[in-house]
């Protein structure tokens, strides 16, 4: 299933509108271009994809292993069979356009 999700994703892509490599007379006026070396556009300023003194496996240490503050929630997370619930509970009435549906309480029941 991944495969040809993966394979109609590429040909997909591959249509005019998300384009195509530069011919003729506009691959010319590219090459022309100052910026144009060695078959590319070159940066006029140094651009690294990570900041200077990091490398990628720092960066997911940091984001994605490193216990931090505030990394697991606090309170329990509602469910959404609890959320559901909740909005049952509530009548909504609406008074016109411009004003949003205003919901109102029923019950007092905990979940």
């Amino acid at each position: 299933m991944v495969v040809v999700l993966l394979i109609s994703t590429f040909l997909y892509m591959q249509q005019d509108m998300f384009g195509k490599k530069p011919t003729g007379s506009r691959l010319e006026k590219i090459k022309q271009s100052p910026n144009y070396q060695d078959g590319k556009f070159q940066n006029l300023n140094h651009t690294p994809v990570l900041a200077e003194g990091h490398n990628y496996y720092d960066v997911i240490y940091e984001n994605y292993i490193k216990n931090k503050p505030n990394h697991y929630p606090k309170e329990k997370i509602l469910l959404l069979k609890q959320i559901c619930q909740i909005y049952l509970l509530m009548k909504m009435y609406w008074f016109g356009l411009a004003i949003p549906p205003i919901l109102f309480k029923l019950t007092k029941r905990e979940f």
